[in-house]
C-alpha cells in the first residue's frame, strides 16, 4: 500500500501556523515523507497573494492541493451565489480541482440551487465537490444524509466528506454512521477523539474504531489526516502516516 490515497489536511500544523508560519512553509518538508495530496484550509490563508504561492509551489514539488472552505453551503437557504462564485475562483487560483464546504441545514432544496452550484462547479473546473459534517447539534448523520439524497436526487455534482470525530460531537456512533452514509462519501477526514473529554488525540489513541469506519469505504478512498501533530509535527506526521498506511493494508488483507 502506497500513500497515494493519504492526504495532509494543513490542520497537523496548527500549533506552527497560530505562531505566524504560513501553509507554503510546510511544502519542502511534506514532500520528504511521500505525499502527494494536501488539503489547504482556507482559515490559514493570510493574503490574497497565498493563492498564487501555493499554486506554484504544487506544480514544483508534484502535490495535488485540495481546498477546505470552512463555511456551510446552507443555513436554511444556500450561500448566495457571490460567496460560491468567490471560494471556487479561489479554489481554481489554488490549481484545486476538489472544493468542500460544510453541509449546514435546510429542509428543502431547491431545483435553482442545484442549477447554480453546478454552473458554477463547472465554469471554475471542480470536478470533486463536496459536504462535510461538522461539530453543531444539526451535523447528525440523518440530516447529512437528507440534504446529500435531496442535492444528488435533483442533480447537484456533490458527495460526502465524512468525518470521523466530529460525528463523537453530536454523540452519534462513527461506524454506525459510516454504513449509512457509505454510498455517497467520496472522502474522509481521520480524526480519533476521547469520548470523554472530546480531546482530539493521534490515531489509535481515542475512542473511535477507526479500522472499523474505514472498512465500509472502498479501499483507494482519499483519507486526510486531520488533527494537530504538536511542535514537531513532521515527525508525528510520518508516525501517523505509517499508523494509517498499516491500518488500511490490514483492511486490504480482510477485503
Amino acid at each position: 500500500m502506497t500513500t497515494e490515497t493519504i492526504v495532509v489536511n494543513m490542520l497537523v500544523f496548527d500549533e506552527l501556523v497560530k505562531e505566524g508560519k504560513r501553509q507554503l512553509d510546510f511544502f519542502e518538508g511534506l514532500s520528504q515523507l511521500a505525499i502527494k495530496k494536501i488539503e489547504i484550509r482556507r482559515d490559514y490563508i493570510k493574503e490574497e497573494s497565498e493563492f498564487k504561492d501555493l499554486n506554484e509551489a504544487a506544480k514544483k514539488y508534484g502535490f495535488e492541493l485540495l481546498y477546505s472552505v470552512p463555511e456551510l453551503l446552507y443555513t436554511d437557504q444556500m450561500m448566495t451565489e457571490t460567496e460560491l462564485r468567490l471560494y471556487a475562483k479561489e479554489a481554481y487560483a489554488l490549481g484545486a480541482k476538489h472544493l468542500k464546504f460544510g453541509a449546514g441545514y435546510v429542509k428543502e432544496v431547491s431545483t435553482e440551487d442545484v442549477v447554480i452550484l453546478n454552473n458554477v462547479l463547472n465554469e471554475y473546473e471542480i470536478n470533486h465537490f463536496t459536504i462535510e459534517n461538522g461539530q453543531e447539534s444539526y451535523s447528525t448523520a440523518d440530516k447529512l444524509n437528507q440534504i446529500s439524497i435531496q442535492l444528488i436526487e435533483k442533480g447537484a455534482a456533490v458527495s460526502l466528506t465524512f468525518d470521523t470525530g466530529n460525528f463523537m460531537y453530536v454523540h452519534e456512533d462513527p461506524v454506525k454512521n459510516a454504513k449509512l452514509l457509505k454510498t455517497n462519501v467520496t472522502y474522509v477526514h481521520l480524526k480519533d477523539i476521547k469520548a470523554g473529554t472530546l480531546e482530539m488525540t493521534l490515531l489509535n489513541e481515542g475512542d473511535i474504531s477507526i479500522a472499523e469506519v474505514l472498512k465500509a469505504f472502498p479501499s483507494d478512498i482519499n483519507t486526510a489526516i486531520e488533527y494537530p501533530c504538536g511542535h514537531d509535527p513532521l515527525d508525528v506526521l510520518k508516525k501517523e502516516i505509517d499508523k494509517l498506511t498499516a491500518i488500511k493494508e490490514a483492511i486490504e488483507k480482510l477485503r
